[in-house]
């Protein structure tokens, strides 16, 4: 690979991950011009966006690389960029599914692919984990993530949210298919709960981008909504 390519591949990064990285090292101004600046937007449509002269912008970006401790925007974004591919590469240590920060990637990356056939989520919560012990905690934590995994098929499509909460993706299908998928698991989440005497109730939704929902964080959002609404359901 030519030093011209390899450069091409740092040419931007997402205002996601700016905001996630530098938000507190920058001022409020500074985290808007280092998001425009670091898209790959030139100098000059940074200022016109935000309504400054070319100089302010450019005193701007001095600031933040002297706070980021960088030589240049290019520089700085390959810095980010490496950064945030070492996050999405850490697996959670219990579980062994990918992290939150890996979700979005994997999403449009299945978006793009699956496009027009679907994309739909299953959200899962796991209800009264604080009252289990060290020991009860990590038998369920891996519990949810073999059955989970299970359901959407592969490990690498399965996400844990927080400590406790988990999604999976499932590429080519609708919501239809992915509430009985979320149906199943549900049932099997439930048994082993039970056979455990494990005192957790598991609530579950699903999205799918054919109900027009536009972005992966709109699939989370509905999903999320509909989860709490089950749960309200069954109390």
């Amino acid at each position: 690979m030519s030093l011209k390519v390899r450069e091409q591949v740092f040419d931007a990064v997402s205002p996601e991950v700016v905001a996630d990285r530098l938000q507190p090292l920058l001022s409020p101004r500074e985290l808007e011009v280092a998001q425009l600046a670091l898209a790959g937007l030139p100098t000059a449509e940074v200022a016109r966006r935000l309504v400054v002269t070319v100089n302010t912008v450019k005193t701007h970006i001095r600031h933040i690389l002297r706070k980021t401790g960088t030589d240049s925007r290019a520089d700085l974004i390959r810095r980010l960029v490496m950064e945030e591919e070492l996050a999405v590469a850490a697996l959670d240590p219990v579980t062994g599914l990918l992290p939150r920060r890996a979700f979005r990637h994997r999403a449009l990356d299945l978006w793009r692919k699956h496009r027009g056939r679907g994309l739909s989520l299953i959200w899962l919560e796991a209800q009264g984990r604080h009252h289990l012990s060290a020991v009860e905690r990590v038998a369920a934590d891996l519990a949810v993530a073999e059955a989970l995994s299970d359901a959407v098929r592969a490990r690498s499509l399965a996400f844990r949210w927080s400590e406790h909460q988990f999604l999976g993706l499932l590429p080519a299908t609708d919501r239809e298919v992915a509430r009985g998928v979320a149906m199943r698991l549900g049932l099997c989440l439930g048994q082993w709960a039970s056979t455990n005497d494990c005192d957790l109730l598991f609530s579950l939704g699903c999205a799918s981008s054919v109900e027009g929902l536009a972005s992966p964080e709109a699939l989370v959002e509905a999903a999320m909504r509909r989860s709490c609404a089950s749960l309200q359901d069954s109390a």
